[in-house]
């Protein structure tokens, strides 16, 4: 079903498809590029949203990795340096705990995912900036000098590569005013 309730023409196969003035433009209507509209405006606030994430999430990171560098660097001074100070024992248990407490960060990291939600969020940014800058390409030219001939393959093509990457989108506290749900105020 058409998601606009527009009939779809059909595309005369006999048209040279380097010929740009026998393309039909039928197929593009205001209703179409509103709503292209609307979603590469999605899209640039869920870019700002993502890049946000990431920026936040490389932060968090440092609290997890530069401790490991740095417990894990002292360790091994710790192990090579002390043996004229210390007997073995005492090492072997300091090298032990120290051994611990980087495996408790790295579990932790781990288990929260950070690295994950960084390529995520980083994949998330590139796919709706790259899918911004389509819909915006396609609408900064005029009807007649589009390739695109087909308005509403257009129109569904970007929709459900939007709804993917919403669907594969990391869920926050963010808000966006969305362009393409139509709230009626009660």
């Amino acid at each position: 079903m058409n998601p606009l309730n527009i009939p779809v023409l059909e595309v005369n196969h006999q048209l040279d498809p380097l010929d740009l003035s026998n393309h039909s433009n039928e197929n593009w209507n205001s209703e179409i590029e509103a709503n292209l509209k609307k979603i590469a405006i999605n899209c640039t606030q869920q870019c700002e949203i993502c890049k946000k994430n990431y920026i936040v999430l490389l932060e968090k990171q440092k609290f997890f990795s530069i401790p490991i560098i740095i417990i894990s660097g002292l360790n091994s001074i710790f192990a090579v340096g002390l043996s004229s100070y210390l007997n073995q024992p005492t090492i072997s248990i300091l090298n032990c705990i120290l051994s611990f407490f980087v495996s408790a960060i790295q579990s932790i990291s781990l288990y929260l995912n950070i690295n994950k939600w960084i390529d995520l969020n980083m994949t998330s940014y590139k796919n709706y900036y790259l899918l911004s800058m389509k819909i915006n390409n396609i609408l900064s030219l005029k009807r007649e000098q589009r390739q695109e001939n087909d308005g509403h393959l257009i129109l569904n093509e970007c929709l459900s590569q939007y709804e993917g990457y919403f669907q594969n989108q990391n869920v926050t506290n963010d808000k966006i005013d969305d362009k393409l749900i139509e709230l009626i105020k009660v």
